[in-house]
């Protein structure tokens, strides 16, 4: 499991905090290993700065929130697959907007050599 939090002390508004908890299962060494992670974030729009954010996750920037989802499998010994989905949505959705979660599916192959 792990915890990362971010507090912006100087921020203009209250919205300044951030944070992103979640625990991983299993791990992917050797063949046929597998790993499971979950976790959830939520990134208050005075938190952080933009630029330094996660880009993957929402739009990128910050005022988003959601879960995380990811499978990884070792397929061989060198080739790790994984598949990574992420549901976000924004902390506080612009004006006429009715919020709808943003879908962001990654697949991946990794070697390691």
């Amino acid at each position: 499991s792990s915890t990362d939090s971010v507090y912006n002390w100087g921020a203009a508004t209250d919205d300044r905090q951030g944070v992103n908890a979640g625990l991983k299962l299993g791990q992917t060494k050797q063949r046929r290993d597998w790993a499971a992670t979950a976790y959830y974030e939520y990134l208050g729009q005075e938190a952080a700065v933009s630029e330094f954010t996660f880009s993957d996750f929402g739009l990128g920037g910050t005022a988003n929130q959601g879960p995380v989802v990811q499978f990884e499998y070792q397929l061989l010994d060198p080739l790790t697959l994984s598949v990574r989905n992420f549901f976000v949505n924004f902390t506080d959705p612009p004006a006429n907007t009715n919020n709808p979660t943003l879908f962001r599916l990654q697949l991946d192959a990794t070697a390691k050599f």
